[in-house]
């Protein structure tokens, strides 16, 4: 019985490992003082890798030095396709005489925030905020896409992270996942990373605990089998002596 309770145990830890929610891969610039997750149906493009990803290129309307150029010129760090390009994502950085002397959204007041939203996006925005940021959210919808837009500032750039698609939510998953850290430090882990990081060692620990303890048991019941086996040989042995 209770090497059943311990097998049942162990294949719930188990299955609890791998079940564990895997987080994005996550791309860091830190030059721009960001780092950003996407999951593993988004191929990124970026300036560096795009002769490694041609046929990305290609399908999506691009050469390599065209797209190459649009994202200079753009100030495009990076782009993110789904297959298809049915989603995609585009994060752009630049900076303007504006933008350094504003610093941050985030440091400003109600009235100063809807003074300079308008100059930079214009009067149609809604007020966002995502890890403790300031954002500007900007909605275009056609008959040909939709796009959604979160503008911000920080150390004195202009962000912009643009998804285009049917799906808006998908914008907010990376979004939620968009660190921007102060130019006087950087954090290797959030906290979101380490609580992970800590969780799943205490599954791997545990699990291993457990298979231990599995192991033993298993061991002390052979002992204890063959045990009874010799007695019960040595009875035998010695009832045939009357």
């Amino acid at each position: 019985m209770k090497k059943t309770i311990l097998s049942i145990f162990v294949m719930a830890l188990l299955l609890s490992l791998f079940t564990f929610p895997v987080q994005a891969e996550t791309y860091s610039f830190k030059q721009e003082n960001l780092r950003i997750g996407f999951s593993d149906e988004y191929t990124v493009l970026t300036p560096s890798n795009l002769n490694k990803n041609s046929d990305i290129v290609e399908a999506i309307g691009h050469s390599v030095t065209s797209l190459k150029t649009n994202m200079q010129n753009n100030g495009i760090i990076l782009m993110a396709v789904t297959d298809k390009n049915q989603h995609q994502i585009q994060l752009k950085s630049a900076t303007t005489t504006f933008t350094s002397e504003i610093v941050s959204l985030s440091s400003l007041s109600g009235t100063q925030l809807d003074t300079v939203a308008t100059q930079l996006v214009g009067k149609d925005y809604e007020v966002a905020y995502k890890n403790n940021i300031v954002f500007l959210k900007i909605k275009t919808l056609t008959s040909e896409y939709t796009s959604v837009q979160y503008v911000t500032v920080e150390n004195g750039k202009l962000y912009t992270l643009v998804y285009y698609g049917a799906d808006l939510s998908r914008l907010d998953t990376v979004l939620n996942s968009l660190i921007i850290t102060e130019i006087s430090g950087f954090s290797l882990l959030d906290g979101t990373t380490v609580l992970q990081i800590v969780l799943i060692s205490i599954v791997i620990v545990a699990v291993m605990v457990a298979v231990v303890l599995l192991i033993i048991s298993f061991i002390k019941d052979y002992k204890d089998r063959n045990g009874e086996n010799d007695v019960r040989d040595y009875i035998k042995i010695k009832r045939r002596k009357f």
